[in-house]
């Protein structure tokens, strides 16, 4: 009976095989690389790089987790749900600051903002020297703690003047409509929906105090050492997407604004208060220099020490230095 005899070659054959298909082990097949996000312009170029297969073309495999907000994009980082982080340079510092951590370092300085993180008030304040007294909606533990006291202390004011009202980002629009604050300290595409509203408008914005509020990929010291060119095939995907984005910029707006939900005018103004860092640009490279970076890190880091977020300034920089100069392939 032949066909007998080659139905259970067959079978063993494909017995054999079954787990190098199937993934029955860790090594078989490689594991996606999960990056977690939030709703910011800045972090968009991850969806270019998705729908470019810039991450299939650097040989790896990225699933996005995308979170409301950037406190929960942090959150599930912390619990080790995400192995990368878009974020800012100000969520590093609070979670390096946290006791027995597994240290957080920075692999990508990918942007800062410049203009694009605002405070917007009610037509009853009528600019930002007149905002103490008032209640400003502001997210917990984020870099909004940082941008509402860089603001204040503009006009010689400190967080006791106002009332802080905690808010996720998501929430901010809805209290405003209906005046249980008068102010919130917010970013795009957030911001967008609010000043839509009647009488809402601009008190302070981050070009005031250009190159502190810094957006960069962040990943743990234990990921680095299981799968560091992994990490390094994601930061080239990630600037062959910012590449794309200045050679193709018609193009990639209208990819950008639809997966960011947005207009493609929207899309263009919220990227334009934002400075993008690219990977050969000197600014971008010399904050990964000891000297420059922990310029940086000190500034930001002093900020938060007097808000009361942080407790000591760090003891080294959080810039992983193998990473300065890494280009797209």
């Amino acid at each position: 009976m032949p066909s007998l005899k080659i139905a259970k070659t067959w079978l063993y054959i494909l017995g054999c095989l079954a787990p190098a298909f199937l993934g029955c082990t860790d090594n078989d097949v490689a594991k996606p690389l999960r990056l977690s996000m939030n709703p910011w312009p800045g972090y968009s170029f991850v969806y270019l790089a998705e729908e470019k297969d810039f991450f299939r073309d650097e040989g790896i495999s990225v699933q996005l987790l995308e979170l409301a907000s950037l406190a929960d994009s942090r959150r599930i980082f912390e619990q080790g749900q995400a192995d990368a982080l878009c974020c800012t340079l100000v969520e590093v510092l609070l979670m390096n600051g946290a006791a027995d951590t597994d240290p957080v370092r920075v692999v990508s300085a990918v942007d800062y903002s410049n203009g694009s993180d605002v405070l917007l008030g009610t037509s009853d304040i009528v600019n930002l020297q007149s905002i103490g007294g008032y209640r400003i909606g502001v997210e917990p533990e984020s870099l909004d703690g940082l941008c509402l006291f860089l603001a204040l202390s503009s006009v010689g004011l400190t967080m006791e003047d106002v009332t802080l009202v905690p808010l996720a980002q998501s929430e901010m629009a809805e209290e405003m409509r209906t005046g249980r604050v008068d102010a919130v300290q917010t970013y795009p595409p957030m911001s967008d929906l609010i000043l839509q509203q009647t009488g809402v408008h601009q008190l302070w914005n981050s070009s005031q105090t250009p190159a502190t509020i810094l957006d960069v990929l962040a990943v743990r010291e234990s990921v680095l050492a299981e799968r560091a060119e992994d990490v390094r095939a994601l930061v080239r995907a990630y600037r062959r997407a910012q590449d794309y984005f200045h050679r193709h910029p018609r193009e990639a707006a209208k990819i950008l604004a639809r997966r960011c939900g947005l207009s493609e005018e929207a899309w263009l103004r919220s990227i334009g208060g934002i400075r993008i860092l690219a990977h050969d640009d000197a600014e971008a490279q010399a904050i990964f220099q000891p000297e420059s970076g922990g310029m940086v890190t000190e500034r930001v880091a002093e900020g938060l020490i007097s808000i009361g977020m942080l407790q000591q300034l760090p003891r080294h920089s959080p810039f992983d230095v193998r990473f300065r100069e890494l280009s797209p392939k």
